[in-house]
């Protein structure tokens, strides 16, 4: 298991939050538009398939199934998915956030590039 001490855009699969964390399961394929961004979430994100580079403070790190990253809060960070296999990686953030409560399927590319992920926080920087 690969651990990096220290993102997605991308799809939202399914969210579940808890009374102090919220966690958030994704997919991004090659070829999206990279989002880097900070929040003032703590993040932990494991990689569940796929390949990507995650860039943490500008520090890119290879990361594959099994590979555990977790981001200070407000550190920039960003994914860049690699090969044709969609990477699907388990992001956990602390504290809970309250915008990411309610989950469903996009249905529609369209609908899925629209999926304001960190529009709140950046905002805030």
């Amino acid at each position: 298991m690969c651990r990096i001490g220290m993102t997605v855009c991308g799809r939202t699969c399914g969210r579940r939050c808890g009374e102090n964390l919220t966690a958030t399961l994704t997919e991004v394929s090659a070829g999206h538009t990279p989002g880097p961004h900070r929040h003032i979430y703590e993040q932990l994100v494991l990689i569940l398939q796929g390949e990507c580079d995650f860039f943490i403070d500008g520090t890119p790190y290879h990361l594959m199934p099994g590979c555990l990253v977790d981001i200070p809060a407000n550190i920039e960070h960003y994914i860049v998915a690699k090969g044709e296999v969609p990477v699907l990686n388990l992001d956990v953030f602390a504290p809970r956030r309250p915008e990411r409560e309610e989950s469903r399927r996009a249905q529609t590319p369209r609908e899925r590039a629209a999926i304001p992920l960190f529009e709140e926080q950046n905002a805030e920087m």
